[in-house]
């Protein structure tokens, strides 16, 4: 494999131009699921650490894991063709369960700074879940996933990787991520606002 089709593939990915390549099959013991349920492990472990206060230095460790999950899920199921109907909600639950996960942690350890972390997870979260219902409302179907939403979630586990750091390896907040904290608010609103107009123009 050459370096330019693997650049081809990783742009293909990000753009979202090779999602109508793939069959979405009724699969379950699949690479992509073995590595989203590992991730789902992960954010159980993550609980458990936070609410029982056992193993708080490998929390930062933890965190970057699961994002990882999130990043290699997708990746495989593009690489081997395993992109399944259980795959893709697992993937939805693990996302949410995480930033359930981080709301907790934000709220039992944040301290006078407990905000900052809560208003990053509900800025970005907000207009999704309003794009979601929106767009099964009207169109009977979840919203593609396309480049700017994945720019929005990389910015979001940044910043929430930081809040953890900070939490556990540093023990302030004197680190500022006020920059990444809005970019990830504007992204947000940027990317489902570019989704809605792409199917608009699309029906029209």
């Amino acid at each position: 494999m050459s370096v330019h089709s693997v650049w081809k593939f990783l742009v293909d990915r990000f753009t979202g131009r090779n999602a109508k390549n793939f069959v979405v099959r009724e699969k379950i013991f699949t690479v992509p699921n073995m590595i989203t349920m590992s991730g789902v492990v992960s954010t159980t472990f993550y609980v458990f650490q936070i609410v029982m206060g056992t193993y708080l230095f490998l929390v930062p460790v933890v965190v970057a894991y699961n994002y990882l999950t999130d990043a290699l899920d997708g990746l495989f199921a593009d690489l081997l063709d395993q992109h399944s109907a259980l795959g893709k909600m697992m993937d939805r639950f693990r996302d949410r369960y995480m930033i359930m996960a981080l709301l907790l942690n934000a709220w039992l350890v944040g301290g006078n700074d407990v905000l900052t972390p809560i208003f990053v997870i509900l800025a970005v979260e907000i207009p999704w879940l309003i794009e979601v219902v929106w767009y099964q409302n009207h169109y009977g179907k979840a919203p593609e996933t396309h480049c700017l939403g994945k720019m929005r979630t990389f910015l979001q586990g940044v910043v929430l990787w930081i809040m953890v750091v900070e939490m556990y390896w540093l023990g302030t907040f004197y680190i500022s991520i006020s920059f990444l904290l809005w970019s990830a608010t504007f992204m947000s609103v940027v990317a489902v606002a570019y989704n809605n107009w792409k199917m608009v123009r699309k029906l029209s």
